[in-house]
């Protein structure tokens, strides 16, 4: 049992469901989604890193799912709040059922290997451009700084080998449950 992991990721699942129930009650059914989806794999990684390592395998899928599908789920959110385009269900549902396909096409049939980073990337692109055009409000800064925090959780802090004598996988379970609370608030003020 890997307990300081079971510790940071039951921070991430509270902070993302936590975030992801505000999110709903404030309107936003796919930025909900989004966070879930975040919540549901740190969950898994409680599991993993507990009680059941048999399960690494599922917590691999829905981590890789909650960066490559909920984070753009939650930038469509934003981009929808920010901009006033009507959230109809059958247009998010369409660019949410593509982004599904498209990650299980990248996982099960051909690996494209920046495939992850690169729509992670432009997901938090489209939440830092949202962040923009909604200041100068506190929404507006906590979008911004929610989006560059999640870049830097992945390009600089990554999640294996250690970091200053702390498990970088932790950290990164830290620094992306900051980065949950900023952009989870901020979409609730702006819906």
């Amino acid at each position: 049992m890997q307990l300081s992991t079971v510790i940071s990721d039951a921070v991430l699942a509270g902070v993302s469901f936590y975030c992801a129930w505000g999110v709903y009650l404030a309107g936003s059914r796919y930025g909900a989604i989004g966070l879930g989806l975040v919540g549901l794999a740190s969950l898994a990684g409680v599991f993993r890193f507990s009680v059941l390592p048999q399960i690494a395998p599922l917590h691999s899928m829905l981590s890789g799912m909650a960066g490559q599908v909920g984070i753009p789920l939650l930038a469509l959110s934003f981009l929808s709040a920010v901009f006033q385009i009507p959230s109809t269900d059958s247009k998010i549902l369409v660019l949410g059922g593509l982004l599904l396909i498209a990650f299980l096409f990248n996982r099960l049939v051909f690996s494209i290997p920046a495939y992850g980073i690169v729509i992670g990337g432009l997901a938090a692109l489209a939440i830092v451009i949202a962040g923009v055009r909604a200041l100068p409000g506190t929404a507006g800064l906590l979008a911004i700084a929610g989006a560059i925090i999640l870049i830097v959780a992945g390009l600089a802090i990554g999640s294996s080998g250690t970091m200053a004598g702390f498990k970088r996988v932790d950290l990164y379970h830290y620094v992306l449950a900051v980065s949950m609370y900023m952009m989870g608030t901020a979409l609730r003020q702006l819906t």
